[in-house]
């Protein structure tokens, strides 16, 4: 994991009971077709992750929450669109399925990603005892459960591969970004190693740049000011997972180290989004919720 070798990711084809139904039910709320590297991250801590997710999942089935996580999103791209052009695509050898294929896999990390630096912010705040109290004010009602129509399957290649050009991509990752464990992303982006080859190289200049750093901050604090309004109370604190037996210091560094990688990672997929559609198209959800009026269940 992120610096500790004790704790290890749960795939999704390792989960079993309890823990496998945690994670049908994040699919669900999340609208998502699999399960991203923060939660397979938090499941490590097998006692811990079924509160956790307890506590926040109320907040992120509603309305209010899609559309501050769209609000994230669109700040993302508006400061992308500041920063160098990619021009990925056009230096890649690529044949039209497989242009379609990435931009779809795109569509799915350039949605869910806002979400998770939300629900990522909320966890960390109310377990450094910066309360969450819920404003009901906010739009409380239910988002439709369950993955929408055309979204990519979250398909990824094994961290452990051994594909040498891949191999050198995700070590060079490891290595740039100070962790273990690949995000969800680069492997399913690592199903077109050459396209993740070129896409990093162009990445890595341009995240290290003031400019790259101060877009991730604002995301980072955008996320934080917005999880304060979230409609409901999150109830969690360090004693419950100290109670169930488990580390509250290891659990909150971590949730920590997916905060300050996170805001980076949306940055990146809005650039790679931006590299093959137009800012326009970029800013709007991939995958719309329809607006029904309806009265909160």
């Amino acid at each position: 994991m992120f610096g500790s070798s004790r704790l290890q990711p749960i795939e999704e084809h390792d989960a079993s009971g309890e823990l496998e139904n945690v994670y049908h039910d994040i699919r669900q709320v999340m609208r998502v077709t699999g399960v991203n590297l923060n939660f397979r991250t938090w499941a490590a801590f097998e006692r811990s992750f079924p509160l956790v997710w307890a506590a926040v999942r109320d907040n992120a089935g509603t309305y209010a929450f899609e559309h501050a996580a769209d609000h994230l999103r669109i700040a993302a791209v508006q400061g992308a669109l500041a920063l160098p052009p990619l021009q990925v695509l056009s230096a890649v050898p690529l044949g039209e399925s497989q242009t379609y294929q990435i931009g779809a896999a795109l569509a799915l990390y350039h949605y869910i990603n806002p979400k998770l630096l939300l629900l990522t912010a909320a966890i960390r705040m109310v377990l450094d005892n910066d309360p969450i109290n819920g404003r009901l004010s906010a739009d409380v009602r239910k988002l439709p459960r369950g993955v929408p129509a055309r979204m990519y399957p979250m398909e990824m290649v094994d961290e452990s591969t051994d594909d040498p050009h891949l191999k050198q991509t995700f070590d060079d990752m490891r290595q740039t970004l100070g962790v273990e464990s690949i995000h969800s992303d680069y492997r399913t982006l690592g199903l077109w190693p050459y396209y993740l080859a070129s896409a990093w190289q162009r990445l890595k200049p341009i995240a290290a740049s003031a400019e790259y750093r101060g877009l991730a901050e604002s995301l980072r604090v955008q996320a934080t000011d917005l999880a304060r309004i979230l409609p409901y109370r999150v109830k969690l604190a360090r004693l419950d997972l100290t109670s169930v037996g488990e580390d509250d210091d290891d659990f909150i560094r971590v949730t920590r180290q997916l905060e300050h990688l996170l805001p980076g990672l949306i940055v990146n997929i809005a650039l790679l989004t931006l590299d093959g559609t137009s800012p326009d198209l970029c800013m709007d959800t991939p995958f719309p919720v329809p607006e029904r009026d309806e009265e909160p269940a």
